[in-house]
């Protein structure tokens, strides 16, 4: 059974919170791309380096030409540690409902990774969008 956390739209990410790719003091930095999605999607890791060059692991990342490069823990609604995990460390695929596959580390998990499903919520504007329409077709079906 995959743990499922809930995750913003991407649409919704601002470009303010576009990631720079992590460097070690000599300029080294990797990155590894796992899928490419005919949209345009991309989903990899990169390895994440603190002030002091320390390797802090790897970290999943998602980029889209409109939202810019971006960490994918960042879209996890109220955050990875409010959710119990300490990082994504990789993403692997998207399916057609959006969802995202991949492995991360739990808070309460010592060594090795778990699975993880990114599931897409929708913004509240489609929200609202989707109920006035289902709305306004509830009600021509009335009076018809």
């Amino acid at each position: 059974v995959l743990p499922i956390l809930a995750c913003q739209s991407s649409s919704g990410v601002s470009q303010q919170g576009q990631l720079k790719l992590s460097t070690r003091s000599d300029g080294y930095a990797y990155s590894h791309t796992h899928y490419l999605g005919e949209d345009g999607l991309v989903l990899g890791t990169y390895t994440l380096f603190d002030e002091f060059d320390t390797d802090l692991g790897n970290r999943a990342f998602y980029f889209t030409v409109t939202d810019g490069l971006h960490d994918l823990g960042s879209l996890v609604n109220g955050g990875l540690s409010a959710n119990g995990w300490e990082s994504l460390a990789g993403a692997g695929r998207r399916n057609a409902l959006g969802q995202i596959v991949g492995s991360g580390k739990l808070v309460s998990h010592f060594g090795g990774s778990m699975p993880y499903l990114l599931t897409p919520i929708p913004e509240p504007s489609t929200l609202v969008l989707a109920s006035l329409a289902i709305g306004g077709l509830f009600l021509s079906t009335r009076r018809a």
